[in-house]
């Protein structure tokens, strides 16, 4: 599996903004969360809040020095909540000012540059808590390693057999 996740970036490392990504220094002790919910609300997909304080005190348990860092496209919900009060930094995903739906399902309107970007600033971080989105499991599976401190909901969609992405070391939290 090592030459896979070596061919993985290798080949995506081709774009400078994701090279310098995996060139940067590992955040130790910060942890990334990723919430998804803009479209993973209409097909009641995204998570509850109970996975991500469960994730957050799973870590700090394990490490009372990790802070955290969350990526989001709801900034507003994710204010909300308490749980995520002592976020050191929010950054929210910019969308286009068109949003056009293209079916009911689908939008255009995400920043292709802003979403190269921001995928390149979570190859810094060396824990995480991945949201059951594939954009934050390819972060956390290209950058952790066996010191890690890796979370993933369990099932990936309560309404859905979709099987949990994980590497073996990784913790799976309850997906209520």
């Amino acid at each position: 599996l090592d030459y896979m996740e070596d061919f993985i970036i290798s080949s995506i490392s081709k774009n400078p903004i994701i090279k310098d990504g995996f060139k940067s220094q590992l955040q130790e002790n910060y942890a990334m969360i990723h919430v998804r919910r803009r479209d993973f609300i209409k097909n009641n997909w995204h998570l509850d809040i109970s996975f991500y304080e469960e994730s957050i005190n799973l870590i700090k348990n394990k490490s009372k020095k990790i802070k955290f860092d969350i990526f989001t496209d709801d900034e507003n919900w994710v204010k909300k909540q308490k749980i995520f009060s002592h976020a050191m930094n929010i950054y929210p995903q910019k969308r286009n000012e068109i949003m056009e739906p293209i079916n009911h399902n689908h939008y255009i309107g995400d920043d292709k540059e802003e979403t190269i970007k921001t995928f390149s600033k979570m190859l810094k971080y060396r824990n995480f808590i991945v949201g059951n989105s594939s954009f934050a499991f390819w972060a956390a599976f290209l950058r952790s390693d066996k010191n890690s401190i890796v979370t993933v909901p369990d099932p990936w969609f309560r309404n859905n057999d979709h099987q949990t992405l994980k590497k073996a070391n990784w913790i799976t939290v309850k997906n209520n």
